[in-house]
């Protein structure tokens, strides 16, 4: 779960996964509700640039409050959301925001990763 634009790699993340043979679905709404049946032998990847945003970390605690593991991909590896993941992947690239609102911040870390651990998973399910 993330908002754009790693919302949007989330929706891609979680189509890469379902096309390996891991079903996988993103969220995008960090007000969806987090029960013990979608937490149940899941793994929430939770995607954040600055991994401080407080309505994320809200929503990664509902996973862990769930005994859902979570990974975190953030560009602050000392981040709330990485300290609070069970793992975490950090990418190092600066923030970059264009008149102090607009990120837009390199995405292709995040990607890059996605698609590593999706390649990895595919290796391992095959």
């Amino acid at each position: 779960m993330a908002p754009a634009p790693p919302g949007a790699l989330a929706k891609y993340g979680a189509r890469f996964f379902s096309n390996v043979g891991k079903f996988s679905n993103h969220i995008d709404d960090p007000y969806f509700p987090v029960t013990n049946d979608m937490a149940r032998n899941a793994l929430a990847i939770v995607l954040s640039v600055s991994g401080e945003t407080e309505e994320i970390l809200r929503f990664a605690s509902q996973f862990s409050l769930h005994r859902c593991k979570v990974m975190s991909i953030t560009s602050h590896e000392h981040s709330r959301l990485a300290k609070l993941a069970d793992f975490n992947l950090s990418w190092h690239v600066p923030q970059t925001r264009i008149g102090g609102v607009y990120d837009i911040t390199t995405q292709i870390p995040v990607i890059y990763i996605l698609e590593t651990l999706g390649r990895k998973l595919a290796r391992k399910l095959a």
